[in-house]
């Protein structure tokens, strides 16, 4: 168990407990949710937003797919906790954002966003390539000024898009463009 995951899994316990009625005792990280805790979607859905009131955290519904048991759920809402005290490197940069279907699926209007790359619209942008499906392709264009180290980090967002098959290709808008197509004097 992680540091971060040591420091917050009492909290998590008591919260689980109450919520479900159990003894912190029956709490433990090996639980299965579904049969040991006799937790459903809706339970886990009702536990989620109450971590976040506790916590000040935002859980997003897909990674709650993946949460089997309750050692599953304090490490993601360790991972949670750990991302939101991180210190924000820079503000969610400017993006064009355009997902182009696989070759060979027929085009029904590709789908293009200009928007502020925040964690919740990068949901949606990868929500919108996991539509395309495996062979689609996400292209992301950073606007304006790119910070160092801003095309990885995007990068890094839609690194779960690639293990299913879609590629992700991340670029700083043109600097001929950002010069507003000028000739130099």
């Amino acid at each position: 168990m992680s540091f971060a995951s040591a420091a917050i899994e009492p909290r998590v316990r008591q919260l689980v407990a109450e919520r479900l009625g159990v003894s912190p005792e029956d709490v433990i990280p090996e639980a299965s949710l579904a049969d040991e805790l006799a937790v459903d979607s809706l339970d886990l859905l009702e536990i989620a937003i109450a971590l976040e009131a506790e916590l000040g955290i935002a859980v997003a519904e897909r990674p709650l797919l993946d949460v089997r048991s309750y050692g599953d759920l304090v490490s993601l809402v360790a991972s949670l906790v750990e991302e939101t005290r991180r210190p924000e490197p820079a503000l969610a940069p400017a993006v064009l954002a355009g997902v182009v279907p696989a070759e060979g699926v027929p085009r029904r209007g590709g789908i293009r966003r200009a928007l502020l790359l925040t964690p919740y619209a990068a949901e949606i942008v990868a929500e919108d390539a996991m539509r395309a499906g495996p062979g689609a392709c996400l292209e992301i264009t950073l606007r304006g000024r790119v910070a160092a180290g801003a095309v990885s980090r995007v990068r890094s967002l839609f690194a779960r898009l690639v293990k299913r098959g879609i590629r992700v290709h991340v670029e700083p808008e043109p600097v001929a463009h950002l010069a507003g197509n000028r000739p130099a004097a």
